[in-house]
């Protein structure tokens, strides 16, 4: 991969994984607070990475658990908004929206089915079942939003691009029309016709 390549690919990656973390977390954390009544409960799992099964358990905000399981949180997010994101399988599903699908059944195999329960994201010690796949439905709708927002042609009306220009009033741009002033150096030639002396 150039290096071109890989900057255009790490900037998608940075920007579809963030709008996957962020919206998923919020998500979870406001179904965290329907269930449990604490926004971090739902989150706190994740943190089981490094405090083993308990922390699936924990509802308080602390920074051992709530900080460590944002951490795990995001990472995954950008891990999987790397994989949403490669060029070999954009290349296999164009369509943001499909790409996404894939990826999450996936994931939510990976996750509950392949890896140990201690790497699973840790979201069944506080929610159900049915809060769960919704919040992999949010994270996939996260990467195929990333991913639209960049594939999305840029669009600009003038008057849009004489703001970004900040000049709200400014014109199209107009040729200035030439004076002729006596005694000044002029770059444009006369009309024969007006230079004195000529015939």
């Amino acid at each position: 991969m150039r290096s071109l390549d890989l900057a255009c690919f790490v900037r998608r990656v940075a920007i579809t994984g963030a709008i996957a973390g962020v919206a998923s977390a919020a998500f979870i954390a406001a179904a965290s607070v329907r269930a449990t009544g604490s926004p971090a409960s739902g989150l706190n799992g994740a943190s089981q990475v490094l405090w083993g099964r308990a922390a699936t358990r924990v509802r308080r905000v602390d920074v051992h658990h709530t900080l460590v399981g944002l951490i795990v949180h995001h990472a995954s997010a950008f891990w999987w908004a790397g994989i949403h994101e490669n060029p070999r399988l954009r290349a296999f599903a164009p369509a943001a929206g499909l790409r996404a699908m894939l990826v999450m059944a996936a994931a939510a195999v990976l996750d509950y089915g392949v890896l140990p329960r201690r790497l699973s994201p840790g979201l069944e010690g506080q929610l159900s079942r049915r809060t769960i796949a919704a919040a992999f439905a949010v994270i996939g709708a996260g990467l195929a939003l990333g991913s639209w927002i960049q594939d999305r042609p840029l669009r600009l009306r003038a008057s849009q691009v004489r703001r970004l220009l900040g000049n709200g009033n400014a014109r199209p741009y107009e040729p200035a029309q030439a004076t002729y002033v006596p005694g000044t150096i002029h770059t444009a030639r006369a009309p024969l016709e007006s230079v004195p002396g000529h015939h």
